[in-house]
């Protein structure tokens, strides 16, 4: 079989080795502070609003740092984030692929 780690995250879960406490949702940005094991990991910060983007935000900051991500790229992603990148895949996406076309040829 493969072999991966299993991370839990949590932002209210008791016993949840990945946190996010200290969230403060603003006008352009939402902050948060990771804890990674009760040890504060980094600062985050992201355009993307509410508390569900936090928590996805929690379990890709998990992920990348599984993966042995560095933190800054990793803070530098979340940062960088739009909900037009989300859709798109990728920011400014529509700038780079052509459109499809309308009558369904290729």
């Amino acid at each position: 079989g493969v072999w991966c780690p299993i991370e839990s995250v949590g932002i209210e879960q008791v016993g949840a080795k990945w946190t996010a406490r200290e969230i403060d949702f603003l006008q352009e940005e939402t902050r948060f502070k990771v804890l990674c094991e009760g040890k504060e990991w980094g600062n985050f910060s992201t355009p993307l609003p509410g508390m569900y983007n936090v928590r996805n935000c929690l379990a890709a900051v998990a992920a990348a740092a599984v993966l042995g991500i560095e933190r800054e790229a990793v803070k530098e992603a979340l940062a960088g984030l739009t909900l037009r990148s989300l859709a798109l895949g990728q920011p400014d996406a529509s700038k780079e692929r052509p459109a499809p076309p309308r009558d369904g040829s290729t």
